[in-house]
């Protein structure tokens, strides 16, 4: 009797097999087809990434209340590395015998203003004096806007709380130069 049943246990030993070998067979064609799909939507970041010459400038508010803008050039990490590194000293210490770094602010800011600012929108004598104590003399019209120059900003930096900071914040920040795009995304 036991010889009777051990052709149909291999008859079923070998279904399982056959089952398992197709369903092994199955999943590997199932995973080749989702990697080709993963494959294919792998993108090429240093193809989609604008290079900074091509960076439009954009008019971002600053005061909100007294409508003051300014319009800036977004700054890319590489770039704005490369500004630091350019302006950064190393000097020794002849205490502890160690290099130390250290970062000329000035000057940074003095390029940053000059590669990133080209203008500026409600930079009137009323707003200044709300940055600064002016001598007023002279001015007959307090709505009047003062003319951008080089000049006029490498000043406005000097005396504005903030505004050396909140330039550096803004241009690094690529959001506040995104345009809206509709983006279409395929599934």
């Amino acid at each position: 009797m036991s010889n009777l049943q051990l052709p149909t246990q291999l008859h079923h030993f070998n279904f399982f097999v056959i089952l398992f070998a197709g369903l092994s067979y199955l999943t590997w064609i199932i995973q080749q087809i989702y990697f080709k799909e993963i494959l294919k939507m792998q993108i090429d970041l240093e193809k989609i990434i604008m290079k900074q010459e091509t960076i439009k400038a954009k008019e971002i508010t600053y005061d909100k209340d007294w409508k003051v803008a300014f319009m800036l050039v977004f700054i890319s990490k590489p770039e704005f590395q490369s500004l630091v590194s350019k302006h950064s000293h190393y000097n020794w210490n002849p205490k502890n015998h160690q290099r130390e770094d250290s970062l000329d602010t000035d000057s940074l800011h003095e390029e940053l203003i000059k590669k990133c600012v080209l203008g500026w929108k409600g930079v009137t004598y009323e707003w200044l004096r709300t940055q600064t104590l002016l001598d007023l003399t002279g001015v007959t019209n307090l709505k009047e806007e003062i003319d951008f120059s080089e000049k006029n900003l490498k000043m406005l930096f000097k005396i504005c709380y903030g505004l050396d900071n909140w330039l550096i914040e803004t241009i690094k920040n690529a959001s506040n130069f995104n345009e809206k795009q509709d983006v279409e995304i395929k599934n």
